[in-house]
């Protein structure tokens, strides 16, 4: 049977999956990757491999559509920004539980809110440095600002205010919080994603079962996840996981070389589709008034900066580092993933005086 291959513009990632028109259900989807996981809580995750995990394990109260843009509602229902865009009010879905069957509650969106705030946890605590307090009510819990943040409805569909158990914390073995998100890092523990860790050792595999208390519905009307398990195996070598896609020993791969898209495109045994990535490749630039000789630096100039950027042509640049796969930027956001980007007019519009 064919295969679809999908690769991601500046990833390179792809994922081959068995050809459908219509949905199917059941079975095991087997996926090599190029590194193992670390640690995968909401929290602490600070790598890719890890990040792409938590995803697969624990949602978010909000969620972004495939277009990378549209906020829909996740394990919440619903939110309301007040006029003042002083507080977010958060409606909880209504019967949502963990994959041990246990309620997923106010209590645990709290709790899991307040240790993706807490600076002295993860990496990704400034995200929510806006939140003043969170609060608990009737139908979910309520967000005090410090000051309107145009940025939080997003930052609630973000991996890292994921909900988590705060049953399971509070049993966890550990000293402190990274210690029992360690603890929990391993299989039964109750999560609210669409898949559960079943096994895993350590560099070499992990695989991930259904959860079956998961809220959200197929195309189908039935439950999610469509697979019963995904089947993760590590290989750090592109050229040996290419060829195990290649020859049907896995259904997907992750981080293709640019050099080989075009070929693996070609191939009539495989459906390679690219998709937009959130990778960005860019040259510093020394903005210092001086260079190390101590003589004046010419790129202090912002007009020197802007001058230079409308002379490199970029689409060389492009053929040449990503063979064609990537595009020109004229924002510091992803246009292919937020809302706040740039829209692709004039990099330096002149304004009249």
């Amino acid at each position: 049977m064919k295969s679809i291959l999908i690769a991601a513009l500046a990833g390179v990632s792809m994922l081959a999956i068995n050809s459908a028109q219509a949905v199917e259900r059941g079975g095991t989807l087997t996926f090599a990757r190029y590194d193992d996981s670390n640690l995968v809580d909401p929290v602490y995750a600070d790598r890719n491999p890890d990040i792409w995990m938590v995803t697969n394990l624990y949602d978010t109260l909000l969620r972004t559509k495939a277009d990378g843009k549209t906020i829909v509602p996740g394990l919440a229902s619903g939110y309301e920004v007040s006029a003042d865009g002083k507080s977010v009010s958060i409606t909880l879905r209504d019967g949502i539980k963990f994959s041990d069957g246990s309620p997923i509650t106010s209590e645990d969106v709290k709790f899991s809110l307040e240790r993706a705030m807490n600076p002295d946890f993860g990496p990704w605590s400034g995200l929510l440095g806006s939140v003043e307090t969170i609060e608990i009510t009737d139908s979910g819990v309520t967000l005090s600002m410090k000051a309107p943040d145009p940025t939080i409805v997003s930052v609630l569909a973000t991996f890292n205010t994921a909900i988590v158990s705060k049953a399971a914390f509070d049993a966890a073995l550990g000293a402190n919080d990274q210690e029992k998100a360690t603890a929990l890092f391993a299989p039964g523990t109750p999560v609210s994603g669409p898949f559960t860790l079943k096994e895993r050792t350590r560099g070499s595999t992990m695989a991930f079962s259904a959860n079956p208390h998961y809220w959200r519905q197929g195309e189908d009307g039935k439950p999610l996840p469509y697979l019963d398990e995904v089947s993760f195996i590590v290989i750090p070598d592109d050229a040996t996981r290419i060829l195990k896609l290649q020859a049907g020993e896995v259904n997907g791969a992750e981080f293709v070389p640019f050099s080989r898209v075009a070929e693996l495109k070609a191939d009539p045994e495989i459906n390679m589709e690219l998709f937009p990535s959130t990778r960005i490749i860019y040259s510093p630039i020394n903005t210092r008034a001086t260079r190390a000789d101590g003589s004046p630096n010419p790129l202090a100039s912002k007009e020197a900066r802007q001058a230079l950027n409308y002379g490199i042509n970029k689409q060389a640049l492009i053929q040449l580092i990503t063979h064609g796969t990537g595009q020109p930027m004229t924002s510091p956001l992803m246009a292919s993933t937020t809302q706040l980007a740039h829209d692709g007019g004039a990099l330096y519009p002149v304004l009249s005086r």
